[in-house]
């Protein structure tokens, strides 16, 4: 038995992980939507919408009536782990998921689904001692 194709919402999709993940379930049938602060890529499969990842904005409605939402936002953490980088990694983390929570709730379908992945680099604990 197929179950019916679902629609997926990825904040933060564009980079690695996304974009593996993306592959996977447009391979299975499922439409996916990604929010992006960068260019759309040519040659996939899915949608792109854009947003600042802080505020409220049109890229709202493409969370309305998706079955999940698969965050995977923030900063690369490919980078020296200093104050300023690390503030960044924080803020890019946290501003985007509040910012879908906060879009969540002016859904009047709202996904059932969330879920939420992030990294943190094992060094960052150097800038901080």
């Amino acid at each position: 038995m197929q179950s019916k194709n679902k629609h997926i919402v990825l904040p933060g999709g564009s980079g690695f992980l996304g974009r593996s993940l993306t592959d996977r379930l447009t391979a299975r049938g499922d439409r996916v939507t990604i929010l992006t602060r960068g260019r759309s890529a040519p040659g996939q499969r899915c949608e792109f919408v854009h947003w600042d990842g802080r505020s409220p904005g049109a890229w709202a409605r493409a969370i309305e009536g998706a079955d999940a939402i698969v965050h995977l936002s923030g900063k690369r953490v490919d980078c020296r782990p200093t104050r300023r980088n690390l503030d960044e990694l924080i803020a890019s983390r946290v501003d985007t998921v509040r910012a879908v929570g906060n879009a969540l709730e002016t859904c009047d379908a709202p996904p059932p689904v969330w879920v939420q992945l992030s990294s943190w680099p094992s060094s960052a604990t150097a800038a901080t001692r």
